[in-house]
């Protein structure tokens, strides 16, 4: 039995005495990843020392995130499944939606690591959503499905020439709640922990171009209500545009 083998066999034992299946999956995420070499490989891009070092896990586990000196998140892939398309496709939309987004995209960089495509972001510091008191968020209800709505209306409408040929070739002609979208827009939205602001819109690994009818629910507390909120004022939005 190889190492790496024998390390996996040790994880699993490990996991086997944890309760919860997600706090299971971060464990096994960690342990099977080399957060050491992670850690030299972003001092050696920063040239800097590390201060402030904090370790997340991107959804079901997909990315090891670790934020450094308040400055910059660096995301590592956790498996093997088309790491590099997946991290260029991000860097092409991001760079084309940054132009049109009414909401701050933070900047993105891709950094080798020995062929292995490292995604390194603008930190932005605040809460997402799911980090937000529920009085938080009801007290800035109308602010916060305002804000988002425009974004998704926006972005819905665009149509950027830079990433025109990730449009499906079966593709629907543009229509209400058809275009591009943010797939996971309740789950990814930062907001000032001071001026209860939105500030930005992370992770566009997953936006897509379609019909984006069934996005309008969440797991996260108050989200679905707050994210049929949205709904009502992006169609509101569009029949404004009607007229």
């Amino acid at each position: 039995m190889n190492l790496n083998k024998a390390r996996r066999v040790l994880v699993n034992i490990i996991c086997g005495f944890i309760p919860g299946k997600a706090r299971r999956k971060q464990v096994r995420a960690y342990l099977n990843s080399d957060i050491w070499r992670y850690k030299r490989f972003i001092r050696h891009d920063l040239g800097v020392a590390l201060y402030n070092v904090h370790i997340k896990y991107g959804y079901g586990t997909k990315n090891i995130i670790i934020l450094v000196n308040n400055k910059w998140a660096y995301k590592f892939p956790v498996g093997n499944m088309n790491i590099n398309a997946l991290a260029n496709r991000e860097l092409r939309i991001v760079k084309a939606m940054k132009a049109i987004s009414p909401i701050h995209i933070p900047d993105m960089q891709i950094v080798d690591m020995g062929g292995v495509c490292v995604r390194k972001y603008e930190y932005i510091a605040g809460k997402t959503f799911g980090e937000l008191k529920r009085n938080e968020i009801l007290e800035n209800w109308d602010n916060f499905s305002d804000k988002i709505a425009e974004f998704m209306y926006v972005i819905a409408k665009s149509a950027p020439d830079e990433i025109a040929d990730l449009v499906p070739d079966n593709a629907k002609p543009r229509a209400i709640m058809n275009g591009w979208c943010h797939t996971d827009i309740c789950g990814n939205f930062i907001v000032d922990s001071n001026t209860m602001q939105i500030i930005s819109v992370i992770d566009w690994e997953d936006f897509k171009y379609g019909d984006f009818s069934k996005i309008f629910t969440s797991s996260l507390d108050l989200g679905t209500d707050f994210m049929q909120m949205v709904r009502t004022k992006y169609l509101n939005l569009c029949d404004r545009d009607k007229k």
